[in-house]
C-alpha cells in the first residue's frame, strides 16, 4: 500500500506542479513563453527611423507603456481614466496610439525630403502629441 501511494504520488506530482505554476503544455519544449500584448515594447526612446522597421507588436507594447505611464501619473482626463480598470482596458487605447503615429509618420506617404526631416524624431514625443490630440489628457 505504501509502494502504491508513493507511485501515485510520483505521477501525479509533475501534474500538481504544471497546474500551480502554469506550465503551457501547448508550448514546444524550450521554446520562449508567449508574451501578453503589453509586454517587449523596446521603443520608448526610440526615433522614427527605429519605429518603420518594427513589429506591430513591438509598437503596442510600448504604446500601452507610454498611456499607462500618462494614466499612472493622473495625466488623463476623467473621461479616458474611467474607462480603465485593468491593463487589458489599456489596449484599445494604445492600438489608437499606434495608429496616430503610424499615419503621422507613413513612410511611404512622405517624400525623401519629408523622410529626411522626420527620421529623427522621438516616438515619445509623437505619442505624447497623440495623447493631447486625441483628447485623453488633462
Amino acid at each position: 500500500m505504501r509502494t502504491r501511494n508513493a507511485l501515485l504520488v510520483c505521477l501525479l506530482a509533475p501534474l500538481l506542479l504544471a497546474a500551480l505554476f502554469g506550465c503551457n503544455d501547448s508550448a514546444a519544449p524550450g521554446a520562449p513563453a508567449q508574451q501578453h500584448w503589453y509586454e517587449g515594447g523596446t521603443l520608448h526612446n526610440a526615433r522614427v527611423r527605429e519605429w518603420w522597421r518594427v513589429s506591430h507588436a513591438n509598437k503596442l507594447a510600448t504604446c500601452a507603456d507610454f498611456v499607462a505611464n500618462v494614466w499612472n501619473k493622473g495625466h488623463l482626463n476623467a473621461a479616458t481614466s474611467a474607462k480603465l480598470h485593468t491593463v487589458d482596458d489599456l489596449r484599445p487605447l494604445a492600438e489608437e496610439l499606434v495608429t496616430f503615429v503610424d499615419t503621422a509618420t507613413k513612410e511611404e506617404a512622405l517624400s525623401e525630403e519629408a523622410k529626411k526631416s522626420i527620421e529623427n524624431s522621438e516616438i515619445s514625443q509623437l505619442a505624447a502629441a497623440g495623447i493631447v490630440t486625441m483628447g485623453w489628457s488633462k
